[in-house]
């Protein structure tokens, strides 16, 4: 399970009555930080292939590179 499913997991309250569940949700907050740790995995997962292909191919301003793309990720 990613760090975003286990966040909403550990999160998510659930309507009960009379043993019946109705329905489940998130506060608006909650998803919003869920979405912060899916980008965050997403940007880790590409900057680990990044650097396994570019460092193979001999780029050196592979730092250079991975810093605009965490740039350009988070809307900076």
């Amino acid at each position: 399970m990613s760090k975003a499913e286990d966040y909403i997991t550990q999160n998510t309250k659930t309507l009960e009555e009379y043993g019946k569940e109705y329905f489940k949700w998130l506060t608006p907050d909650q998803a919003r930080r869920a979405v912060e740790i899916a980008r965050g995995e997403v940007i880790d997962k590409t900057l680990d292939f990044l650097k396994d292909k570019l460092y193979k191919g001999g780029y050196i301003g592979i730092i250079d590179l991975c810093d605009e793309y965490i740039k350009a990720m988070k809307d900076e």
